[in-house]
């Protein structure tokens, strides 16, 4: 019975302190992601003239600490 609550309690450890938000990001020592959101998409839309948006999102993003996985 100890060992598997050793087990439980292991699995209900997180992972290199990663955190997940919404479908498809995960960050690590980040900025809370809505607060990441919400300037990289005003960000976004300055830098339009100079590349996609959705390239300057991400890489805003990047540099806030969150990815895409």
């Amino acid at each position: 019975m100890s060992r598997l609550i050793l087990i439980a309690a292991l699995l209900a450890m997180p992972v290199a302190c990663a955190t997940r938000y919404g479908p498809g990001w995960q960050g690590s020592a980040a900025t809370p992601f809505d607060t990441a959101r919400r300037d990289c998409e005003a960000q976004a839309v300055r830098q339009m003239a100079k590349m996609p948006r959705d390239v300057a999102f991400e890489t805003c993003m990047a540099g806030q600490g969150w990815r895409r996985h």
